[in-house]
C-alpha cells in the first residue's frame, strides 16, 4: 500500500503525488515547458525578461469649462517615459522536494552533501537558512537551474532519493 505523499518521503523517489493523495508513476522528474498536472510540488523559473523604454501621454489636469459650456482652460497634458519589464513565456517548470518532506534531518543532510561537493559552508543545522538556499541555487544554476527550490533532480543526483527506474533496453 502507498502511503500519503505528505507522510513518507520515499513517495518523492518514483512517484509523485496527486492532491488528494493518490501515486502516479513519473516519466521524468527533470524540467516542462507547461506546468505538469497530476503530479506533487513543482517550482517555476519565469522566463526571461525583456525590459522595454514606454512613452506615453498622461492628462494631469482637465480642460476646465465654464457654465457657457465654452473651455477656459486647456487640459494639462505631461509626456513620461519610463522602463517596462515583461517575462516572455511561461518559463520553466521542475519538480521540487514539497516543503512538508523538508524536515530538519533531510536539510542537515542536504547540507552535509553540498558541503561535500564544495558548494555549502557552514555547519549542517537543519535550518532553511540563507547560505543553505543561496548554495542550493549556486550547485542547481551550475547545471542549469537557476532555483533556490531543492529539486528532486539535485537529491536523485546526491543520492538521497532514488530516481526512476530506467527504460528497458530495447
Amino acid at each position: 500500500m502507498i502511503r500519503h505523499c505528505a507522510t513518507s518521503l520515499l513517495c518523492l523517489l518514483t512517484l509523485a503525488c496527486t492532491p488528494n493523495g493518490d501515486a502516479v508513476q513519473l516519466a521524468q522528474y527533470q524540467s516542462f515547458t507547461e506546468r505538469p498536472k497530476g503530479v506533487g510540488c513543482v517550482a517555476n523559473i519565469a522566463g526571461p525578461a525583456v525590459t522595454e523604454i514606454i512613452s506615453e501621454t498622461i492628462l494631469v489636469e482637465p480642460a476646465q469649462i465654464g457654465p457657457d459650456g465654452v473651455e477656459t482652460r486647456p487640459a494639462i497634458y505631461r509626456k513620461i517615459t519610463r522602463p517596462q519589464t515583461i517575462n516572455e513565456g511561461s518559463g520553466t517548470w521542475f519538480m521540487r522536494v514539497c516543503d512538508v518532506e523538508l524536515t530538519p534531518d533531510v536539510i542537515a543532510t542536504l547540507q552535509r552533501a553540498l558541503s561535500a561537493r564544495g558548494a555549502y559552508r557552514g555547519f549542517a543545522t537543519g535550518q532553511m537558512d540563507a547560505r543553505t538556499m543561496r548554495a542550493i541555487q549556486s550547485y542547481q544554476a551550475a547545471r542549469g537551474l537557476d532555483s533556490a527550490q531543492v529539486s528532486v533532480e539535485m537529491l536523485v543526483e546526491f543520492g538521497l532519493l532514488q530516481g526512476p527506474s530506467p527504460a528497458p533496453a530495447q
